[in-house]
C-alpha cells in the first residue's frame, strides 16, 4: 500500500465507489469551513484516545487535513498502529 497519495487518486476512488475509510483530522473549526461528505472527523488529537474505538485497523484508512502536515505525521500510526494513506493535498 502506498502511504501517501494525491487528491486527485482519493477522488477517483469515492468515485468508483471504492471501501475505505477517509478519516479527517482536522479541527471542528476547519470542518465548518470545508468538509466531505462521508469522512470521518476525529481531530488529530482525538485521535490516539478515540481510534480503536471508532476506526477499523484493517480497512484502508486514507488521513486527510488541511495542508498535509497532520496527515503526514508519524504520531498518527505511532499512537494508533493503523495502516494509512495520506492525503498530499486536497483541492475542490
Amino acid at each position: 500500500m502506498d502511504f501517501e497519495i494525491g487528491a486527485g487518486q482519493v477522488k477517483a476512488m469515492l468515485k468508483r465507489g471504492d471501501k475505505f475509510t477517509l478519516l479527517d483530522v482536522r479541527e471542528p473549526w476547519e470542518w465548518e469551513k470545508s468538509s466531505i461528505a462521508g469522512c470521518k472527523q476525529i481531530p488529530m488529537n482525538d485521535v490516539p484516545a478515540r481510534a480503536h474505538q471508532e476506526l477499523n485497523p484493517d480497512d484502508h484508512i486514507v488521513v486527510l487535513c488541511h495542508h498535509g502536515v497532520r496527515s503526514l505525521s508519524d504520531q498518527l500510526a505511532a499512537a494508533t498502529g493503523i495502516r494509512e494513506s495520506k492525503v498530499r493535498a486536497w483541492r475542490d
